[in-house]
């Protein structure tokens, strides 16, 4: 759901929204548990982490499909542009949310 809104949102405003490939990669195991499971096993934890990171570029390779890459940064001159970003965010969204879950 995520991804999509990100995507649609994009494509609609022409505007990169930042914090989408954070939130998509982190939310398959860090919202796990929030009505009271338990935490993920390690080996599901992990796979939900990777599950996440791979939505994430699945919908950026939608993006590139269509000629519509994202291109602002939340830093002027960023070094790897939005793609660098994504790159960054969706590696930390998925290792928080593998974090998150295994701290509880």
């Amino acid at each position: 759901m995520l991804a999509l809104a990100w995507l649609v949102l994009s494509l609609q405003t022409g505007l990169n929204h930042h914090l989408f490939p954070l939130a998509t990669a982190g939310i398959p195991t860090a919202l796990h548990g929030i009505f009271g499971t338990p935490p993920l096993r390690n080996r599901a934890a992990l796979a939900g982490a990777a599950a996440g990171f791979a939505v994430v570029w699945v919908t950026w390779l939608i993006f590139v499909a269509i000629d519509e890459t994202p291109t602002a940064t939340i830093f002027h001159g960023q070094p790897g542009g939005a793609f660098g970003e994504a790159v960054m965010l969706s590696v930390l969204g998925a290792l928080g949310g593998y974090l998150w879950n295994r701290s509880r």
